[in-house]
Parts: C-alpha cells; sequence; structure tokens
C-alpha cells in the first residue's frame, strides 16, 4: 500500500491501521496528498510498485 502522509481524504492513521490489518507493507510518501502530486511522488509509487 502506498499513502501520502499528508492526505486529507484518507486519515493516514487509518491507512496504517488498514495496512496492519491485511498484513500489507505500507510506504509512506512524506508531504503528499490524496493523489500523490508532490516531486519525486510518481517515481515513489513506481518503485514500490514494482518491488513486489
Amino acid at each position: 500500500m502506498i499513502h501520502g502522509d499528508a492526505d486529507e481524504s484518507a486519515s493516514v492513521v487509518d491507512a496504517r491501521r488498514f495496512a496492519q490489518q491485511l498484513g500489507a507493507r505500507l510506504t509512506e510518501v512524506k508531504g503528499a496528498a490524496h493523489r500523490i502530486l508532490i516531486p519525486g511522488g510518481l517515481e515513489q509509487v513506481i518503485r514500490n510498485a514494482h518491488c513486489r
């Protein structure tokens, strides 16, 4: 799972809880909102998507 830590649509606390319940790895993108449109955000999404 990938989640922006500045997301106001879905709480990062909820994302952490959801990831823990699923046993999923959560990558938090610092300073990113819901769409992760910060510089370097897309690269983090791609990098983490290819790790599995």
